[in-house]
């Protein structure tokens, strides 16, 4: 359980940087590029375990990525409710 809090703090600190940052203007002046490239680098900051694991989760759904770390059938259970 710690492991999976350490990797997904660290995947999410690295997307809320993003996630608070102005999105760069396509087609804008050199400034805009700089932010996009910025972006680029957190995401290459990560852990390479992390950045499968952040390529992992835009592209299974969270429901296979939790079930591959939670046993719980109640966990289970209630994500079939939903």
């Amino acid at each position: 359980m710690e492991r999976y809090e350490v990797q997904i703090s660290s995947i999410a600190l690295s997307l809320r940087k993003i996630a608070l940052s102005r999105p760069p203007e396509f087609g804008g002046n050199w400034r805009d590029s700089l932010t996009l490239v910025s972006a680029g680098n957190s995401r290459r900051k990560l852990s390479g375990d992390d950045q499968s694991v952040l390529v992992e989760l835009m592209t299974r759904s969270i429901g296979d990525y939790l079930d591959s770390w939670f046993d719980s059938e109640a966990l289970r259970f209630q994500r079939q409710q939903v």
